[in-house]
């Protein structure tokens, strides 16, 4: 069952990749044309942490008895050594690859760009939730704080590798 699920978490990740290919010329106002993109970023992102929770416990993620798309609670449901490991990781990740210090932005976007791990993830899950119930939606401009795809993306499939080395074979013939 996990391999299904990292499959399609990787499709929805090349749709995202390349939906957002033409982007680096977009000013930072302009970043709600990116919107399908990160719609589809965060459904892979839902779906490598379900795969990894699903490797740890043998079953799908459910919160209060019922599945959850939240990926902010499944990551919180994950043991505080593997989270903190994860968060970790995150951090080195920015850090080599100097992200977003790095980026021609201003001073002020700069410094408003989460640079932790659960910051990250509450953000994936306000977007996700904002566009499955669009009547919750507050504002907008919230929907323009998405970053870091594919150094979590990177961070969640390295963890699920460590498990379950086996899975980095993936046969498309799996999918959904």
């Amino acid at each position: 069952m996990e391999r299904k699920i990292l499959n399609n978490a990787m499709l929805y990740s090349s749709a995202a990749w390349i939906l957002g290919r033409n982007s680096s010329g977009l000013g930072y106002q302009d970043r709600c044309n990116l919107i399908p993109s990160q719609l589809f970023a965060a459904f892979s992102l839902e779906l490598y942490f379900k795969a990894l929770f699903y490797i740890l416990n043998g079953e799908d993620f459910r919160s209060n008895n019922r599945r959850s798309h939240n990926i902010s609670k499944i990551f919180d449901s994950l043991e505080s050594t593997l989270q903190h490991k994860m968060e970790n990781d995150f951090a080195l990740v920015l850090l080599r690859n100097k992200l977003p210090d790095s980026w021609p932005l201003k001073k002020k976007i700069k410094n408003s760009i989460p640079r932790d791990l659960k910051s990250n993830l509450r953000a994936r899950s306000k977007i996700l939730n904002s566009f499955r119930h669009p009547y919750e939606l507050e504002n907008k401009n919230d929907l323009l704080q998405i970053w870091f795809s594919r150094e979590i993306e990177e961070v969640v499939k390295d963890t699920i590798f460590t498990l379950k080395p086996e899975l980095r074979e993936h046969r498309t013939s799996e999918i959904f």
